[in-house]
């Protein structure tokens, strides 16, 4: 909702059950009922047959206990997932594989978690390597599609933009990826779009 305030907390993913419980009772105590989970497929999915679900599993349970509202922030590609860059987790991810990942994702959580948003800064080299509005289309064209399937309720979100200025190969301003994402197809296979508005210059 527009009135929503929300919190991203990705330092959850490996906190002890205790200190999951202190960060959300803290995090209530403050107002705040939604959180944005970062939810690493790297370590989830380590082998195409091999998934750790424990530490997701404790922090889904903890938000749920206390009804909160829950984003999953899914990113950071597995070494046998990765189809070009240089990156270890930024590499470009099959789109395949990345929609499969999100089954599992959205059909064990999915009475938790009311939004998904795909992938992280993809506008930036160190999180999506290399830099293609084209093919991080390919990707929600994959995702969308999966998730909706496995619940039709939730939200898409196509990742946070950062804003950057455009430096040839390492970063690219958000302007231009968007339209580079609609040009690639992306319009339909997102429900919103999330911003990075960083500021570490201006008072």
């Amino acid at each position: 909702a527009p009135s929503t305030i929300g919190m991203a907390d990705s330092s959850l993913y490996g906190m002890s059950k205790e200190d999951i419980d202190t960060t959300l009772d803290m995090l209530q105590a403050m107002g705040v009922q939604d959180v944005r989970v970062y939810i690493p497929w790297v370590y989830t999915q380590p082998l195409p047959n091999q998934y750790n679900w424990a530490p997701i599993d404790d922090i889904m349970n903890a938000a749920k206990a206390r009804n909160m509202g829950v984003l999953a922030m899914v990113n950071s590609t597995p070494v046998w997932a990765g189809t070009d860059g240089n990156f270890p987790g930024a590499k470009t991810p099959d789109p395949v594989a990345y929609a499969n990942f999100m089954t599992q994702v959205a059909t064990r959580y999915g009475k938790t978690i009311s939004a998904y948003e795909v992938w992280n800064e993809v506008n930036c080299v160190c999180f999506y390597d290399p830099i293609s509005p084209s093919s991080y289309a390919e990707l929600l064209k994959a995702a969308y599609p999966a998730i909706k399937a496995a619940d039709p309720t939730a939200t898409v979100i196509a990742a946070g933009l950062g804003s950057v200025f455009t430096v040839n190969g390492i970063t690219m301003n958000p302007v231009d990826y968007v339209n580079g994402m609609y040009a690639a197809g992306a319009k339909g296979f997102f429900d919103a779009l999330a911003f990075h508005p960083y500021q570490e210059t201006l008072k």
